[in-house]
């Protein structure tokens, strides 16, 4: 039973070692190393790819496809964001004829992004979303409805991990965190 138990604990000692994360310089300090050949494969090099990196002077064609079929939903939730703006002398529907008529790359892309910082941040990204997305209640009279008008949304630590919580739960309201 102790040799079990013993030999049970060098392999679960031995995978935590091996679980550890490797650094350069074998401490916390940052250190230089030589990126992967294949990163730089001249047989995949092309117009718009450096070996497997994708050259970033274009969005690609699967996301210009996405940005397509996303521009109605864009700007039906921005004409009513604007409407529910109440701004004076500001006609809604002659500027949304204005900028599709011309052309569609003139439609507006909303991106929002949430900074990192830990759980403040998380918290942080919370309130933000729930002031920025139309089914809040109370958003139109006292919040920025446009959450639903963007085309784009990033975090970075903290406040990816409640948009990733979201993405996780099929895009749920964040509106669950008010009280009656």
């Amino acid at each position: 039973m102790i040799i079990k138990l013993h030999q049970s604990l060098s392999i679960c000692l031995s995978l935590l070692e091996l679980a550890s994360a490797w650094s350069p310089t074998d401490s916390y300090a940052p250190g230089e190393i030589d990126c992967p050949a294949y990163l730089d494969d001249k047989e995949y090099d092309s117009d718009d790819h450096k070996g497997f990196t994708r050259a970033a002077n274009a969005i690609s064609e699967a996301e210009k496809n996405w940005m397509a079929s996303r521009d109605e939903i864009t700007l039906e939730n921005l004409k009513w964001y604007l409407q529910v703006s109440n701004m004076t002398d500001f006609n809604t529907e002659d500027y949304l004829k204005n900028i599709t008529d011309n052309n569609a790359t003139h439609i507006p892309r909303i991106g929002l992004a949430f900074s990192g910082g830990g759980y403040r941040a998380m918290l942080n990204a919370a309130g933000q979303i729930s002031g920025l997305d139309n089914r809040t209640r109370g958003c139109a009279e006292h919040g920025l409805p446009i959450l639903q008008a963007a085309s784009y949304i990033s975090g970075l630590s903290g406040g990816s991990w409640f948009l990733s919580t979201l993405l996780f739960n099929n895009w749920t309201s964040s509106g669950w965190s008010q009280f009656d």
